[in-house]
């Protein structure tokens, strides 16, 4: 069974298929919700034209890999992913 750091590299690999330029950090264990096991890390790159960052938190639960990309036109990420941070945080597991 995979775990959240897994899924991050996983998803990260594919997302240099459609890339230039493209930059990972490595996935940063962290607990979202009551408790919920997670990874986090950031990235950026060129998608056809246009500049992006992202932030990607990934977890496993029921079995399966989540994958909760948030991602915005490159100096803009800040706002958006501390408002993705506050719905992540809300999290349970069952």
């Amino acid at each position: 069974q995979a775990d959240a750091a897994a899924v991050y590299s996983a998803y990260i690999n594919s997302l240099t298929q459609d890339a230039t330029g493209f930059g990972a950090t490595q996935p940063s264990p962290i607990q979202i919700g009551n408790g919920v096991a997670a990874a986090r890390g950031s990235y950026t790159g060129v998608f056809g034209q246009t500049q992006v960052e992202g932030e990607v938190t990934t977890l496993v639960a029921g079995g399966g890999g989540w994958i909760f990309d948030t991602w915005a036109s490159a100096g803009t990420l800040r706002v958006k992913a501390r408002k993705w941070r506050a719905t992540l945080r809300r999290a349970r597991s069952n």
